[in-house]
This record gives C-alpha cells, sequence and structure tokens, in this order.
C-alpha cells in the first residue's frame, strides 16, 4: 500500500508540474515557441505519468475509470478527429507525426484532458488557482 501511495503523490505532483509550466513554453526563452517545445515537454510529462500508473496499475492489479458526459463527448470528438486524420491525409506519415496536430500530438494531448480531470476529481480543489498560479509565473 505505501508504493500506491508513492505512486500516486508523484502522479499527482507531476501532472500539476505540467499545469503549472505549460505557459512556460510560449515564452521566447525557447526555440520554437509555438509548437516543438511545448510539444517535447507536454508527451514527455505524459509519458512519465503513463509510466508511474502502469506501475500504481501492477501494484494495486485494478484500474479505476470515472466516466462523465463530457468525457463521452470529448472522447467522440477526439476520435472522429483521429479517424479524419488517418482517412483524409493524402500524406499518412506527416499526419501522424506533425508536432502540432498530428495522431501523436492529439494523443498525448487527450491523455493529458484524463490526468487533469483524475487529478482535480480526487484533490478537491479547483484547478482554477493552478492555473492562476502558472499566470503569475508567465
Amino acid at each position: 500500500m505505501n508504493l500506491q501511495k508513492i505512486t500516486e503523490n508523484f502522479r499527482t505532483t507531476l501532472t500539476l508540474i505540467l499545469l503549472v509550466a505549460t505557459p512556460l513554453f510560449f515564452t521566447p526563452f525557447f526555440a520554437g515557441t509555438i509548437s516543438f517545445s511545448k510539444f517535447v515537454f507536454i508527451l514527455s510529462i505524459v509519458a512519465l505519468v503513463l509510466i508511474i500508473s502502469y506501475v500504481k496499475f501492477v501494484v494495486t492489479k485494478k484500474i479505476i475509470w470515472k466516466d462523465n458526459i463530457a468525457t463521452q463527448g470529448f472522447t467522440l470528438l477526439v476520435l472522429s478527429y483521429l479517424l479524419s486524420i488517418l482517412l483524409s491525409s493524402p500524406n499518412k506519415l506527416q499526419a501522424v507525426f506533425q508536432p502540432e496536430f498530428g495522431l501523436v500530438a492529439v494523443v498525448g494531448y487527450v491523455l493529458m484532458y484524463y490526468l487533469f480531470t483524475s487529478v482535480f476529481n480526487k484533490l478537491k480543489s479547483s484547478p482554477v488557482l493552478f492555473v492562476a498560479l502558472s499566470a503569475a509565473i508567465t
């Protein structure tokens, strides 16, 4: 049980760091301020959180999925976008790996959305506080 608590705290901390630090990657201190640095940062944090979630799954051997009406609509919208990328794009390879709107980026952003919703459901605090903190830092 102790490893489960450690992984959950680390997962929550990384998700909040992602929320607070993402606006910093829009500043002119990074090359490619709109696309590449943000893309790499978000996907690396999401990958770390997925690895931590996998460790938690191995320890507890259960998956907790909380569903709501907004998540269902969002999932259908993203699924239609992903099918559009794969079916109507003339250059499939570019459509999959394009940093701003490709398949890899969209999947990363969707996973980020699910991470945020799961963390803020457990925290009992408003995400507005963390967004205001990131705005103040920026």
